[in-house]
């Protein structure tokens, strides 16, 4: 895949998730969790602005992928992606003070979205483990 579709897939992968993201928020009565774990790296800003500049976050992923698989070091760019993305989720959970029970109210509201939102995250995870694996074999070796 060249560059740009790669970085317009993160796109569409952005876009997926702050749509779940704020379905989940629920005009302020739902839980933020969501928020937070698909766009860690800015979860210390306002969630609006985060729902806006994380669909970039994923263009740049998938940007930032697409160079790294293409020049045979795929796997140690996927690797850093995946720890830089968790480290900073586990961050913002020790900052984020939201009450458990908020969880349990957006779950009863809206399951689809929350499952919804699950799936397109790991299916990224595993669309990035497939895409680095295709193009190491084509990659050439130094």
């Amino acid at each position: 895949m060249k560059v740009k579709t790669c970085a317009l897939c993160g796109l569409g992968i952005g876009v997926g998730l702050s749509i779940t993201a704020l379905v989940s928020m629920g005009a302020g009565h739902g839980t933020y969790r969501p928020l937070h774990l698909f766009f860690a790296p800015l979860a210390a800003l306002d969630p609006f602005p985060v729902l806006l500049a994380g669909v970039l976050l994923y263009g740049l992923y998938g940007f930032l992928l697409s160079i790294a698989a293409r020049r045979a070091y795929g796997w140690p760019a996927l690797a850093l992606l995946v720890v830089f993305h968790y480290a900073t989720y586990a961050f913002a959970r020790r900052v984020d003070s939201e009450d458990p029970v908020y969880i349990s109210r957006t779950w009863a509201a809206v399951p689809e979205y929350l499952i919804a939102g699950g799936c397109i995250f790991f299916g990224a995870h595993v669309l990035a483990i497939a895409y680095v694996i295709r193009n190491r074999r084509k990659a050439p070796h130094r």
